[in-house]
């Protein structure tokens, strides 16, 4: 079945002097997204494959087992999980909301913050940001 939304990643150029047409492969960008692309499925793929053996290991031995605990380990020390952790943080909708240190996280921040975490060994998160909401009966 052919797919008419897909971009064609080839360029067609006419030959000097001829009347033939030479195609071109895909041009430098479009290589750079497609394997962009490719690293980001295959990572999602690798952080869905560990979280469903931590889903198994847990229906089996419990979820407070040691072996499911060493594999939640696992998958939070891996480039793979933080880079996923940090996708979603970026993607949600309160992505433009300050946390409580004022920082703004981008996709442009992504590499540099993953690769301090995986630099620290006891990495502890700040605690979430707590805005107090004054209720009507003053408590």
């Amino acid at each position: 079945m052919h797919n008419s939304k897909r971009k064609d990643t080839h360029k067609k150029c006419k030959i000097a002097g001829t009347n033939r047409v030479k195609t071109l492969g895909p041009s430098q960008e479009s290589l750079k997204q497609m394997m962009t692309r490719n690293q980001t499925l295959l990572q999602r793929s690798q952080v869905a494959k560990m979280q469903s053996e931590i889903l198994e290991q847990a229906r089996i031995h419990g979820m407070k087992s040691r072996q499911v605990r060493e594999k939640q380990k696992r998958l939070m020390k891996s480039r793979e999980g933080r880079i996923e952790a940090f996708t979603q943080v970026i993607t949600n909708q309160g992505k433009n909301t300050p946390g409580v240190d004022g920082e703004i996280f981008t996709r442009e921040d992504q590499d540099r913050i993953v690769t301090r975490l995986a630099r620290t060994k006891d990495y502890r998160s700040k605690p979430v940001k707590r805005v107090m909401i004054p209720k009507a009966n003053g408590k």
